[in-house]
């Protein structure tokens, strides 16, 4: 125990430092907590959001990692220097004066309790610079007002990294605030919390240098800070792709100049996030997959008759794999009157906000069907001119949310989770984390589907494959640690579901320590053992049956029993599990033990979990004195030859049989060394093949805007057509002669009385308007279209050819934009009839 503990400090020296938290906080605390200063001039105090019904175990729990004295808040206490003081549930703290005070919770009250703001705006008006602000794991953005509070009374503010904190919800509300001094994980805010009190003005030091002054990850930081979804653990060649299209698009050549847009103009930022986001999915995708996945589904049924089935679609996109999982689970039940809310719930969630929509809205267009099976569109879909939209019954089933898979906190208790070309754009430590989750929301006997390229390699230990094809995965019963998928890894603080993890855990506990009792009535020493050799577990003490040295692989597997115990454990398990039926091995002298003898017993367990198969190696002593020979009664010195000559048989039997499972092991080995490359070379083949499969993704979406960008250029096509055969026909009937030309004075289009006035061979040569015949007295027609042309309006010119009079007016043609693309020429003809002035020229 520190003796520099409950040092005298004079209130006016005193730091008040500040410690909020909220879910995944606990973790972030009890860090905090080991590496805090036990000498400094600061009173620490905690401010957790919790329930206010909840009873608080965290003094206790914080109390066993410090030196500091822990104490839970008390109404009226002045801070003492080098003590941890906890904030009950039920109130709200606030420093006034040098006196703490506790202020009861309104229930009713929609607020995080306690406030984290409420605390930190009291300390600095009551302390200023002395006070401090340290801001850890949380979801919301409670803290971030008090921060600016802190820092505006001249205080020090500190965030943990969000890198580092289960959610990061609070830490980055603080961030963007742009009032946070420190950024840094909890362990080395402890480490640098005393220096930092000693000069609360100089901060530079403990300040992280920036990485590298890396565009890439300057570039996430400002989608993360608008978007609240960080890209940073997603496969770089993927982000990168992304990155080189919205470059492509903006005719930006550097990373660096990017940069710069999207630091000045948010709209780019969405787009660039919106580009990120792969949202490509269709109905039945992969049929085989739903084939294998329809028995699954039936098992489920199964399971659930009288219980509601739970599934979780995570990264549904626009929604229609959901909807694809509701017909087949509707198929299972025996038909559309048998689903009802009651039956069957489905969550399908997504990062991005405009899919999600669609996928709440339930209407896609006719080409979505192409892969339905025509019998369930006519029974889950009604079709009209404006699309096909589900039936209502399969909208009521499917819960569409807005969920962050790798951010947000997991569902619970869910029976199938299907996650489908999702993890192919994370990197394998975020594909770890996700899978771990996953593998906390699923029951016991749960299910997991992925896509075609994705596997559980990064997290083996968490499941089994179902069946030796398919993309389904079963969530192994036994594995290690067992503490990692409970709820308080996720800060769920919500009452309902504390209590039912609380049921949930004391049923696991209790059927633990029946196995327990079990497993130590079979033998004192026990090994719980896998098919594949790991051992899930140990009962009593086997260390007198363990070698280990330098040679030694540090695994928990057979490997680590002493050599004659090793090969015939893995046997024994082996036979066990082939036959279903116990197995009692022979018995060894321990080379170390003058009496010690030993017998081991194989166990295989029956689960109803039938891929998963787990046997139980019992070690029993082996007492010489009940297996004394005994000579035969009748004296017999042939009887005794011959039980002699059988025990030397036997003992012979046993040396070949030993060296053939050393020749054996070592043969394993080479083929475990041999596994091993296949399976370096199997992780590089996969890696490409995530590659591709993200490729095929992303083409697949360009493919959809090229086939949106065709269905509306063949629109277009067929009004051009159409336009063209009306101005064919205009121009076959039409009376007056009419040219048409373009801006370099090529003839397009002329009227049928034109082509036999200017005799005109062919128009499909584009001919030069000066190589147009020019009737006897007609003016020079390059000359009327260039003035024309030239000055952008019309001109109108008559003139006199033998008797008849006409009427030239030379149009100018533009486009939308304003620029001139050809002219028009009409030739009206009026008869002369005596001194009559042609007025009905046209103008």
């Amino acid at each position: 125990m520190d003796g520099n503990r409950n040092t005298a400090v004079e209130a006016d020296e005193l730091f008040i430092v500040g410690i909020g938290a909220s879910a995944g906080g606990l973790e972030a605390i009890r860090e905090l907590a080991k590496s805090l200063p036990t000498n400094a001039p600061a009173a620490y105090i905690i401010v957790q959001h919790l329930s206010p019904k909840h009873k608080s175990l965290l003094a206790t729990l914080v109390g066993r990692e410090t030196d500091l004295e822990v104490l839970d808040l008390k109404d009226g206490v002045k801070p003492q220097a080098n003590t941890l003081y906890v904030t009950p549930p039920n109130s709200n703290v606030t420093f006034e004066g040098d006196t703490f005070r506790l202020n009861d919770i309104d229930l009713d009250s929609g607020g995080p309790r306690p406030s984290i703001d409420r605390f930190f705006l009291s300390t600095a008006e009551a302390v200023g610079e002395r006070a401090v602000g340290i801001i850890l794991s949380g979801t919301g953005n409670d803290g971030a007002f008090g921060v600016q509070a802190i820092r505006g009374a001249g205080g020090v503010t500190i965030a943990q990294d969000d890198a580092t904190a289960k959610y990061d919800g609070m830490p980055i509300a603080a961030i963007e605030t742009g009032c946070v001094d420190i950024v840094m994980p909890p362990h080395q805010i402890g480490e640098h919390l005393g220096a930092i009190l000693a000069s609360p003005r100089d901060l530079e030091k403990f300040r992280r240098e920036p990485m590298d002054n890396d565009p890439l990850t300057e570039l996430l930081m400002i989608v993360l800070a608008r978007t609240r979804v960080d890209f940073r653990d997603y496969k770089p060649s993927t982000i990168r792709r992304r990155i080189d299209r919205r470059m492509i698009a903006l005719n930006v050549e550097s990373e660096a100049e990017y940069l710069t847009i999207c630091r000045s103009n948010p709209n780019e930022v969405d787009a660039l996030f919106r580009d990120f986001l792969v949202s490509v999915t269709w109905f039945f995708r992969d049929p085989q997959e739903f084939e294998a996945l329809l028995p699954i589904l039936r098992e489920v049924v199964d399971r659930n008759q009288t219980t509601q089935a739970r599934i979780w679609i995570a990264g549904c996109a626009t929604g229609e794999e959901a909807y694809t999982i509701a017909i087949l689970y509707a198929e299972a039940l025996g038909g559309l009157e048998f689903l009802s809310k009651d039956r069957l719930q489905i969550f399908a969630t997504d990062v991005d906000l405009n899919a999600t929509e669609i996928a709440k809205r339930g209407v896609y267009s006719l080409a979505a069907l192409d892969n339905v099976p025509s019998a369930f569109i006519e029974k889950y879909f009604k079709i009209s001119p404006d699309g096909a939209e589900v039936h209502p019954k399969l909208k009521e089933v499917v819960i569409v949310s807005h969920h962050n898979l790798c951010q947000d906190p997991p569902f619970i208790n869910v029976d199938l989770v299907c996650c489908r070309n999702v993890l192919i754009y994370f990197g394998a430590a975020l594909q770890a984390r996700v899978l771990s989750r996953l593998n906390y929301a699923l029951k016991e006997d749960g299910m997991i589907m992925l896509g075609t390229a994705e596997t559980v390699s990064v997290s083996e230990d968490l499941f089994i494959q179902v069946g030796e094809r398919g993309h389904v995965y079963r969530k192994r019963r036994a594995t290690l640690p067992p503490h990692m998928f409970r709820s308080d890894n996720y800060g769920l603080s919500r009452a309902g579901v504390a209590r039912i993890e609380r049921e949930k855990e004391a049923v696991h506990r209790r059927d633990r320590e029946l196995f327990h009792a079990l497993a130590r009535s079979v033998g004192g020493d026990a090994i719980l053992v896998s098919d594949d050799y790991r051992i899930l577990k140990v009962f009593g003490d086997i260390g007198r049956f363990i070698s280990m040295d330098e040679s030694s692989q540090l695994e928990m597997n057979l490997a680590i029993l002493k050599r004659p115990l090793a090969q015939e454990a893995r046997m024994l398990s082996t036979v066990a599990l082939r036959s279903n039926e116990r197995r009692k091995g022979a018995v060894h002298k321990l080379h170390d033990a003058k009496d010690d003898r030993v017998r081991m017993e194989a166990l295989p367990l029956k689960t109803d979990a039938h891929e998963e198969q787990i046997v139980l190696i019992a070690f029993s002593s082996w007492q010489e004195q009940d297996h004394v020979e005994r000579a035969p009664t009748d004296g017999s010195n042939s009887d005794v030859a011959y039980i002699d000559h059988l025990e030397s048989e036997l003992t012979m039997t046993r040396d070949a049989l030993q060296q053939t499972l050393e020749e054996l092991e070592t043969s394993n080995e080479e083929l475990q060394s041999s596994n091993e490359e296949l399976q370096a070379t199997n992780e590089e083949l996969q890696a490409i093949n995530e590659e591709l499969e993200t490729s095929n993704e992303e083409l697949q979406s360009s493919n959809e805007e090229l086939v949106t960008l065709n269905e509306e250029m063949q629109v277009s096509a067929a009004e051009l057509t159409m336009t063209n055969d009306e101005l064919s026909a205009i121009l076959q009937n039409l009376t007056v002669p009419l040219l048409i030309v373009d801006s370099a004075l090529q003839l397009t289009k002329a009227s049928r009385e034109a082509v036999a006035l200017f005799e005109i061979r062919s128009l499909h040569s584009s001919p030069h308007l000066s190589q147009c015949a020019r009737p006897e007295g007609f003016p020079n027609l390059v000359d009327v279209a260039n003035e024309a042309l030239r000055l952008g309006r019309v001109t109108n010119i008559q003139f006199e050819t033998g008797d008849d009079v006409y009427a030239l007016t030379c149009a100018p043609i533009a486009n939308f934009n304003g620029q001139l693309q050809g002219a028009t020429l009409t030739f009206m003809r009026v008869r002369a009839q005596h001194d009559e002035v042609l007025q009905d020229a046209p103008n």
